[in-house]
């Protein structure tokens, strides 16, 4: 809260540390901390280009495009935070808006009489960031009708600048769209954080140099996470010596020998990341002119994102200066976007691109929505040159800034070069706001056959179609051509990269040859003619050879050269003047720099689509030149030796055999024979044939390279089946024929095996169609053909111990059914248990009398119930009574058998009642 934020003065400036310990101790206070002193970010000229007279930054960032799309907006304010600025300058006194002098607490930013040069450098920055322009008069601004507000934050005393974040605070307050900050330290404060972000969070862009040390140090306030931190760069792009670097770095700006406004009334050069830093701004401003809806964040975002890659130029310091260097032109043309409700566009096409091999393509293309309103609907319009067009209409749902991949159908295409063409038209229904992005193209080849070694090239025929060459150019700018040109024969023609007048860094441009067959040589070899000088000695372009031998989709880089100022790969001096060779002296054959290159590509013997791909780099030097393109193949291939394996050498009719072959070496035919097999020839490597009848047949295989042809011959047995067998019904079992079957019997219902069921014969427990497979001794099979079987329903019946029983005793049950049973279902009254499921019971009677016994019996095919016998239960006799008559023991008791017992043993032979 910078409200609660408060500023001590004291005058005991050595107990500075004890007074920060005693107001920390206060639990009231959240921090306690000094105060940074901030310096200016300038840089005397002597370390600047002291040649650059003019506004060499503006050109380079494409200043007079960009207000080609916009000249600025009076209601646009860029803060300019600094030592003092000098309001009455008569290339900046109508550009002001009130400011402040928050050091000394005044309306006055202007610094004081004789005040040395306090003033020259906050006069100077804010010259950059919105001198006026199109006025005749002295120099032009990035930001061009954008208005100033000055903010002098140096004491008039001394011109130390102890009010810089006061400065920000009161911008801030005061309706600053933009805040420059060309001063800074190496220390962070926890007030300069909260000053800044509270800045921030009021809608302003704010916007530091780096600092002039040449070191990766943080500086603050460049280094705060809500301030964009600018490094400084020369004329050709790289880091300014003095500049600092870093991952911390937001993008860079030109910053060495800047002209601007002075504080003497008069124009000057100064060298600073102070100098980069309001170029940023004013750019800053100037987008914020076009697009007033956009935040400090999407202000910053397109910024960032339309920086020109600077890497070329910048090899020590990868990653280390932001994004890049500024395009004003590209910036203000993502504003503009940032500013339609409706716009599509073709942002990249991912296929086709670069060269393949077959008869079709699947276009693929990104689209991106760069309008604020949210993507539904897009008509996408596709064509190829001298081919199909078609129409694709996506829907779905696409954000501000986002994209998707969309896969296009298929296109059929014979072999060519081609360009396709995508474009977006109607987002949402409704007219395209921006139609200069509408549409993306690209071009590409496409082969369907090779050619065989050598390839040889000398541009003398003035076409790269006599050779089917593509050249592939992704920025469709400057690309390969061919130019008549001196010190190479045959003739007078060679291809040339223009690179001299190629503006854009780090393009990269490709000359690549039809597919060649690389197959049957000992070694293959490439060699070439070129010629090349360097603009400057810190230029220097390249060449990079790559090989594909998976028709364009992988390159693989054999070759990569450019000049490194000890004579790697120039053969003339430097030349600030386009070149042209004009003798055999400026190509590799002369003096200067290294002989012609000879490649080894013998690692790539054996395949039959290679590319090569020559392809430039560049890096805005000068001329390359290049002639005499030779690849030859050397050697004799040895003749082939035909081998191959087999996956069985036995098989039975019917059976499948796979042929692997194993010939070598360099083998580019194969010629089959199948005796007896089907197909009867192939061509094919690995071919797989089936044998339908049995037999002993011949396989032979002629394989053939380039130096001739090489025959193998091998046999294969082919079994017979065994015999069918034959299925037939006995009662309710079935039978197979045969008698013998290897591995016994399978036997099959309704085409799933019956498992455990190995025997001849069997009782089907299902009705269906049953099947039976025979093994013969060879492992051979054969089926029987299908044999319909119903199960019978069953007739119920069954037998008895015996039909009379005495009380207390048991009857045996046994079933005697006909037709397979499943299921028993008995019942027997006065028995006990009086029902059962088994299929033979057991059953006691003890109360006498005579009782029905039912049986019903089920399967598959139904049920049958037998209820027409009984069991008759006798009574016991009563207990036998015996008594004395005489002499002898009498059983009164009537009876029919009589068993008499002494001591519990049975007495012999009496079976009389007495």
């Amino acid at each position: 809260n910078i409200r609660l934020t408060y500023e001590i003065w004291f005058s005991k400036h050595g107990e500075v540390e004890s007074l920060i310990k005693h107001l920390k101790k206060n639990e009231f206070i959240e921090y306690a901390e000094k105060k940074e002193r901030h310096v200016l970010f300038l840089t005397p000229n002597d370390l600047g280009n002291n040649s650059t007279t003019g506004q060499w930054g503006l050109h380079k960032i494409r200043a007079q495009f960009a207000w080609d799309i916009s000249t600025g907006s009076s209601e646009i304010i860029v803060a300019v935070t600094d030592d003092a600025i000098v309001t009455t300058h008569v290339d900046l006194a109508s550009k002001f808006v009130p400011g402040r002098d928050v050091a000394n607490n005044d309306n006055n930013t202007n610094p004081p009489a004789n005040s040395g040069s306090l003033g020259n450098h906050g006069t100077h920055v804010s010259g950059t960031v919105g001198s006026a322009t199109n006025n005749g008069t002295g120099i032009a601004s990035i930001g061009y009708n954008v208005k100033i507000m000055p903010v002098k934050i140096g004491r008039d005393s001394d011109g130390i600048l102890t009010s810089g974040y006061e400065g920000i605070q009161w911008a801030a307050q005061n309706g600053a769209h933009v805040i420059n900050m060309s001063w800074g330290g190496g220390s962070s404060s926890s007030y300069g954080l909260n000053i800044v972000n509270a800045a921030h969070n009021s809608g302003a862009l704010l916007i530091a140099a780096s600092g002039n040390d040449n070191v990766s140090s943080v500086f603050f306030p460049a280094g705060y996470a809500n301030v964009m931190a600018i490094s400084s760069t020369t004329t050709n792009d790289s880091k300014s010596n003095f500049s600092n670097f870093g991952s911390w770095i937001t993008v860079s700006a030109p910053g060495s020998s800047i002209r601007s406004t002075l504080k003497n009334g008069g124009y000057g050069n100064l060298s600073g990341t102070s100098m980069a830093s309001p170029l940023v701004a004013g750019l800053a401003g100037l987008l914020k002119s076009i697009a007033p809806n956009l935040t400090p964040n999407q202000l910053r975002q397109c910024i960032i994102s339309t920086a020109d890659n600077i890497n070329a130029a910048n090899a020590g310091h990868l990653g280390l200066l932001g994004s890049g260097r500024i395009n004003a032109e590209q910036a203000a043309l993502c504003a503009l976007a940032s500013s339609y409700n409706f716009d599509a566009a073709i942002e990249t096409i991912i296929n086709p691109t670069g060269v393949s091999c077959g008869s079709s393509i699947t276009p693929s293309v990104v689209l991106k929505n760069y309008g604020q309103t949210t993507l539904t609907a897009v008509q996408i319009n596709y064509s190829i040159s001298n081919g199909p067009s078609g129409v694709y209409n996506w829907a779905g749902s696409l954000t501000n800034q986002a994209t998707t991949v969309i896969q296009l159908p298929v296109l059929s295409l014979s072999a060519g070069n081609y360009t396709f063409t995508a474009s977006t038209s109607i987002p949402n229904n409704n007219a395209d706001q921006n139609p200069s992005n509408d549409a993306s193209s690209a071009s590409f080849a496409i082969f369907n056959t090779n050619s065989p070694l050598p390839f040889t090239e000398n541009f003398e025929s003035n076409s790269f179609t006599t050779n089917s060459w593509f050249i592939d150019n992704p920025d469709q700018g400057s690309t390969w051509s061919i130019i008549t040109s001196q010190g190479t024969s045959p003739g007078n023609k060679s291809a040339r990269m223009n690179f001299f007048n190629y503006a854009t860094v780090g393009q990269r441009d490709a000359l690549v040859t039809k597919p060649l067959d690389f197959t049957g040589y000992a070694s293959v070899n490439l060699s070439f003619e070129h010629a090349y000088r360097r603009k400057n000695t810190s230029s220097t372009d390249s060449l990079i050879i790559y090989v594909s031998t998976d028709c364009g989709n992988n390159f693989t880089r054999v070759f990569a050269r450019g000049e490194n100022g000890t004579g790697t790969f120039a053969t003339a001096t430097t030349s600030t003047t386009s070149f042209s060779p004009t003798s055999s002296s400026n190509w590799c054959m002369g003096t200067v720099g290294p002989a012609c290159f000879n490649i080894n590509l013998s690692q790539f013997i054996g395949e039959t689509n290679v590319f090569v791909k020559f392809e430039s780099y560049n890096n805005n030097g000068n001329n390359f030149f290049i002639d005499n393109i030779n690849i030859i193949g050397t050697g004799t291939t040895p003749l082939p030796v035909a081998s191959f394996s087999v996956s069985q050498s036995t098989v039975c009719e019917g059976s499948t055999i796979d042929f692997d072959d194993l010939s070598s070496p360099a083998v580019t035919s194969w010629d089959w024979s199948f005796q007896g097999g089907f197909p009867a020839t192939s061509n094919v490597k690995d071919p797989t044939i089936t044998y339908p009848t049995a037999g002993t047949y011949n396989v032979s295989l002629t394989v053939s390279n380039v130096t001739g042809s090489n025959t193998y011959t091998y046999q294969v047995n082919v079994n017979p089946l065994p015999a069918p067998p034959v299925i037939s019904q006995l009662g309710q079992d079935l039978s197979v024929a045969p008698m013998v079957s290897t591995g016994g019997f399978i036997w099959f219902v309704n085409g799933l095996k019956i498992n455990g069921i190995t025997g001849q014969n069997f009782t089907p427990s299902v009705t269906g169609d049953y099947t039976a497979e025979v093994t013969d001794i060879n492992g051979c099979k054969s089926l029987s053909s299908p044999f319909s079987y119903a199960i019978p329903p069953p007739v119920s019946a069954y037998a008895t111990s015996s039909n009379t029983v005495c009380e207390g005793k048991s009857v045996s049950f046994t079933d005697q059914s006909t037709a397979t049973v499943n299921a028993w279902s008995w019942s027997f009254p006065g028995g006990t248990p009086s029902s059962s499921n088994s299929k033979n019971p057991f059953i006691s009677y003890h109360t006498p009398g005579t009782y029905p016994v039912t049986l019903t019996v089920t399967n598959s095919a139904g049920s049958n119930t037998h209820n027409s016998g009984n069991i008759t239960v006798l009574p016991n006799p009563p207990k036998p009574f015996v008594s004395m008559n005489g002499s002898n023991l009498e059983c009164s008791t009537p009876g029919v058998n009589y068993l008499w017992n002494f001591n519990f043993s049975i007495i012999p032979g009496e079976t009389d009642q007495t």
